[in-house]
């Protein structure tokens, strides 16, 4: 443990303290400087260097905060429900590069034309960032009407799928339901 006020009480220009990952200034004479790469997804700010002059003894130290990192570690939230949504998540991913770190979650509904087209999307954006994580525990498949209807299902399945559509419509709130679908 570190007195907070050590650089005063020392009577010390500069007052670098470290073991935090994040840069964060704690008053005119002390830092953490952090370090200079983010390691991990944390708001705590890493990825800078600190540049400190000092111009004689007992002067103000100038700080300037230099941006050294050069990954972006990122964590995405997309909630698919409108035509917006879904554009701006398929930008969003194209616009990812290598020095992206990304951890995304996906909530909503999708058709299945719109799962293949995310599969693809996310396809190309791994391939293209450092790393690409995706939860899509909160993502339903909700095919439409024409793709159901493209799928000519008769005999058995085409009853229960006329079943569960009509059921689906009577309570478009029955999760099971719609899971069945």
């Amino acid at each position: 443990p570190m007195h907070p006020q050590r650089a005063a009480l020392a009577r010390l220009d500069w007052l670098a303290r470290g073991d935090w990952h994040g840069m964060q200034l704690l008053d005119a004479h002390t830092a953490y400087s952090g370090t200079p790469e983010a390691d991990r997804l944390h708001g705590n700010d890493p990825g800078h260097a600190l540049l400190v002059e000092i111009a004689a003894p007992g002067a103000t130290p100038q700080v300037q905060v230099l941006d050294v990192g050069q990954y972006r570690w990122q964590r995405l939230q997309a909630h698919l429900q409108l035509p917006s949504d879904w554009d701006a998540l398929l930008s969003r991913l194209a616009a990812l590069d290598a020095n992206d770190v990304v951890q995304l979650r996906l909530q909503g509904a999708i058709s299945w034309a719109q799962q293949q087209q995310l599969q693809a999307a996310l396809d190309q954006a791994e391939a293209k960032a450092c790393a690409l994580q995706v939860e899509r525990s909160g993502l339903r498949l909700l095919p439409t009407d024409e793709e159901l209807a493209a799928l000519r299902a008769d005999g058995y399945v085409g009853e229960v799928l006329n079943q569960l559509r009509q059921e689906s419509a009577a309570q478009p709130e029955a999760g099971v339901v719609q899971d069945a679908l």
